[in-house]
């Protein structure tokens, strides 16, 4: 799938075709009982509690602060064997013949998408403000996630939350 934001928590932002392994960040050790994803961003609860996230960190879905991400487009093009040079903007990329049409409309649309946003979040990382409650479901929406403990309680964190509009840590909403 694509992995313009990050969600699939690689480490990169290069789109996949087939199924990979998330073999960093920490989730390569655990035991994930489920996975939920959003627009842009995915969250995994393991066998432990813990709830990593990964993706677009804008609006709070992601439930923790976060590391900008450096994201260099022309090397992620010259590592897909594509060769930019004398290209200044990706949008020039329609004159590069060595590629077909579908990847250069992929191409295009990845170019659209702001490749540089350092909000996006490509390895996953556990939720920390979530450390030592024991989460049993997380949903991941367009712009906020919810979370479920072993005991009934709801967390929330994104866009529509807390004083602000905009709940970047879980907060517990409902017993």
């Amino acid at each position: 799938g694509d992995a313009f934001c990050g969600q699939l928590g690689l480490g990169d932002k290069r789109p996949q075709l087939l199924p990979k392994q998330v073999t960093e960040g920490g989730l390569e050790d655990e035991c994930v009982l489920s996975v939920s994803c959003g627009a842009r961003h995915t969250l995994c609860v393991t066998e432990d509690g813990e709830v990593f996230s990964f993706g677009l960190g804008h609006f709070g879905v992601l439930g923790r602060s976060y590391t900008p991400y450096e994201y260099h487009s022309a090397q992620a093009l010259s590592n897909l064997g594509i060769d930019i040079e004398g290209v200044e903007q990706p949008q020039q990329l329609g004159h590069i013949e060595q590629i077909d049409n579908e990847m250069r409309t992929h191409l295009d649309l990845l170019a659209n998408l702001t490749l540089d946003d350092n909000s996006d979040q490509c390895i996953p990382k556990v939720i920390d403000s979530l450390v030592g409650v024991s989460i049993v479901g997380a949903s991941a929406g367009h712009r906020h996630s919810m979370f479920l403990d072993s005991f009934g309680g709801v967390y929330t964190c994104g866009s529509g939350f807390g004083p602000r509009g905009k709940q970047e840590i879980p907060m517990k909403v409902m017993e």
